[in-house]
């Protein structure tokens, strides 16, 4: 359920065609890239979506889901697609 700038998806425009320093961090079973630039520095937008709309982007976009600051919670689900040329 998306409540309107309440909570949803933070993007950083573009951020897929630059490089930004990071570094690993284990958690959940797996090494999560951590960006070493402040978030404050980058103006993340919200993605203004209506429930039930699908994002797909490029996976060296810089993204977080937002603080949910409504009264639902908030679900997503990741997929990862790998193609492989002919």
């Amino acid at each position: 359920y998306v409540e309107l700038g309440l909570n949803g998806f933070l993007y950083i425009p573009e951020s897929h065609l630059k490089k930004y320093p990071y570094h690993s961090e284990f958690k959940n079973g797996i090494n999560k890239p951590v960006i070493d630039v402040c978030e404050d520095e980058l103006n993340p937008l919200l993605f203004k979506g209506k429930a039930g709309n699908a994002i797909i982007f490029n996976d060296r976009l810089l993204h977080r889901g937002a603080i949910n600051r409504g009264n639902h919670t908030r679900v997503s689900l990741e997929f990862t697609m790998f193609v492989k040329p002919w």
